[in-house]
């Protein structure tokens, strides 16, 4: 767009200008605001090959030291990313049969990524998606189920079809759309940011037997404000709250910022490894 500003594939916008707590580009809208920008412009290839080569390049340099699980896609946050937060709210209601044809696309863009890693021996995949503000979901949760839930069930069932467990990130307080995530089978929830006010001993209660629990070690004042005896004691606090019975994955509750200090992230690693063994 300029020196600045540049669109991606998925039609979002990005400043090159640093901000405090990253040295990412940074998102600053959508660019199809209207349907005829939406159905002019050309949609994400999903079967672009470089998209494969990189997972391949991820598994060979992990070896097995990491487990890789690659993110198949998305199919709320990038395509309403592209179209504008505010533009879809308002489409729900003056255009659904448009806001339907967006999650249709997405959904299809995922499950033929998806499909791709599956052939290539994942065995597990991410939806990598942002459903939710602190205070609650972008969409109200009967929106959420009319034009979300479906296009997710669908995505699921053809990963579980194929013999993959579908985990989904999202940020925010996603819990009033949590039994709906339940219903449409996903296997587990990555971040249960506990900014927003998740509380992970109440979810492990709710939902536990439903669903592993990934995350909730917070990103946004912990890990980078926190001392190294204050991240060992909130670890060891999720660990005996999330981890008896099974079903918990240790993870701070979403990508860890430049911001983020490399003695927390490596306290909060070996806290984890300490006391989070199952026994046998």
């Amino acid at each position: 767009m300029d020196e600045d500003r540049y669109i991606d594939e998925w039609a979002r916008i990005f400043s090159r200008k640093v901000r405090a707590g990253t040295m990412s580009d940074f998102y600053i809208g959508g660019y199809l605001t209207t349907p005829e920008k939406y159905y002019s412009f050309p949609r994400p290839d999903p079967y672009n090959k470089f998209r494969i080569e990189q997972y391949r390049k991820a598994v060979k340099a992990a070896g097995d030291s990491i487990y890789i699980i690659p993110t198949a896609g998305s199919i709320y946050e990038y395509t309403v990313r592209g179209v504008g937060d505010e533009n879809v709210c308002r489409y729900a209601y003056t255009n659904p049969k448009f806001l339907e044809d967006v999650f249709r696309d997405s959904t299809f863009y995922t499950i033929e990524v998806g499909k791709q890693f599956i052939e290539e021996g994942a065995e597990v995949l991410f939806i990598f998606e942002d459903y939710a503000y602190r205070h609650g979901p972008f969409l109200h949760p009967q929106l959420w189920r009319k034009f979300v839930f479906p296009r997710l069930k669908e995505a699921v069932d053809a990963f579980h079809k194929r013999g993959a467990f579908v985990l989904v990130h999202s940020d925010g307080n996603i819990l009033p759309l949590m039994d709906m995530i339940v219903e449409a089978g996903v296997d587990g929830i990555h971040s249960l940011e506990p900014a927003a006010g998740i509380d992970i001993k109440v979810v492990k209660e709710k939902w536990g037997d439903k669903l592993c629990l990934i995350g909730n070690i917070d990103v946004a004042n912990l890990l980078p404000y926190g001392s190294v005896e204050e991240v060992v004691e909130e670890v060891k606090r999720t660990i005996n709250a999330a981890a008896p019975g099974g079903g918990y994955i240790l993870s701070s509750c979403s990508t860890p910022t430049d911001m983020c200090k490399p003695e927390n992230w490596a306290a909060q690693l070996e806290t984890g490894k300490k006391y989070g063994r199952y026994r046998r």
